[in-house]
């Protein structure tokens, strides 16, 4: 037999509501499947556990302030439900809307600094908080991007 029927059936074999063939094919199998004899042994000590277990008397009013309870619950997620939380007009425009800040944003940059020309005053400031080591290096980044310059200094 394998493991899976025998622990399905381990509930009916303790209880002895199993026929005799049955029987006989899971005892086999415990004796020789340590997983499925621990599962045995396992589901057994809990069954012990529960019929040791004592009953006792709940607090007069427990089942109404239960039920009421229960009853409380279920209205709050019905009112959770029913009011659905609604996006802002303003997000149901956000891809046309970040979609124009960036376009923007990019038309500020370009026009208010373009690139390759690099402002006097940042230069300045730059010097100033000890940034630039070698200012004839900057001011002319675009004779060193020149390689064949290079390679003919070289020679």
């Amino acid at each position: 037999m394998r493991c899976g029927r025998v622990r399905k059936q381990l509930s009916l074999f303790l209880d002895g509501r199993l026929g005799e063939a049955k029987k006989t094919k899971i005892e086999v199998h415990l004796a020789e499947c340590n997983r499925c004899n621990r599962e045995k042994e396992l589901l057994s000590r809990t069954w012990e556990t529960l019929q040791e277990w004592k009953e006792t008397d709940a607090p007069p009013g427990f089942k109404a302030q239960f039920w009421g309870r229960i009853t409380r619950e279920k209205q709050a997620t019905r009112r959770e439900r029913k009011a659905p939380v609604s996006p802002p007009r303003l997000w149901r425009w956000s891809p046309a809307l970040v979609t124009g800040i960036i376009l923007f944003l990019a038309i500020g940059l370009y026009v208010g600094a373009p690139p390759g020309r690099v402002n006097e005053e940042e230069i300045q400031i730059s010097g100033q908080l000890g940034l630039l080591e070698n200012m004839e290096v900057i001011r002319n980044l675009d004779w060193l991007g020149d390689f064949e310059v290079i390679e003919q200094m070289e020679m």
